[in-house]
């Protein structure tokens, strides 16, 4: 049994009618239950996935214009235990990373939108180790992904 606290803190601002405007939001999370590392060769109960979070966006949305600038950021977590090999023994724990994304919408007339997007432009890296960062279980390097696409409404 377990019990997990957190909260979350949200704010969005427009400035005026200029269409700029921005998200900054972040959430932090607790839990009364936490992985022992003085018993990693021993089964537990271990709550995944569990860290806090941020992001910060900068927009623009106005005359059929939508450009979005996305920094998203999560701290280090435990992803689990037994690495992979059907175990239930040594943690598996991803580092914080942080990654940059765009968006791109412009609405050419009432049938025809243009869509582009960006995600993590700046190809951060992945780190995943064990029960200490020197203990390197992967770095994924999955590099930027683009998004092109056209939309055309009949009716």
């Amino acid at each position: 049994r377990a019990s997990v606290d957190g909260v979350e803190i949200n704010l969005q601002h427009n400035f005026g009618e200029s269409g700029y405007g921005f998200i900054a939001n972040a959430t932090f999370a607790s839990a009364d239950v936490g992985y022992d590392y003085m018993n990693s060769l021993e089964g537990q109960f271990v709550l995944n996935g569990l860290s806090d979070s941020a992001n910060l966006v900068g927009f623009y949305d106005k005359d059929g214009l939508s450009v979005r600038l996305a920094y998203n950021w999560r701290d280090d977590f435990l992803a689990g235990v037994g690495q992979g090999q059907g175990t239930t023994t040594n943690p598996t724990h991803v580092k914080a990373y942080g990654q940059l994304d765009v968006g791109v919408t412009y609405e050419i007339n009432e049938n025809l939108t243009i869509y582009a997007s960006g995600l993590n432009i700046t190809e951060e890296t992945t780190h995943v180790y064990g029960l200490s960062e020197d203990q390197v279980l992967q770095a994924v390097q999955g590099g930027a992904r683009y998004d092109l696409a056209i939309r055309y409404k009949l009716f």
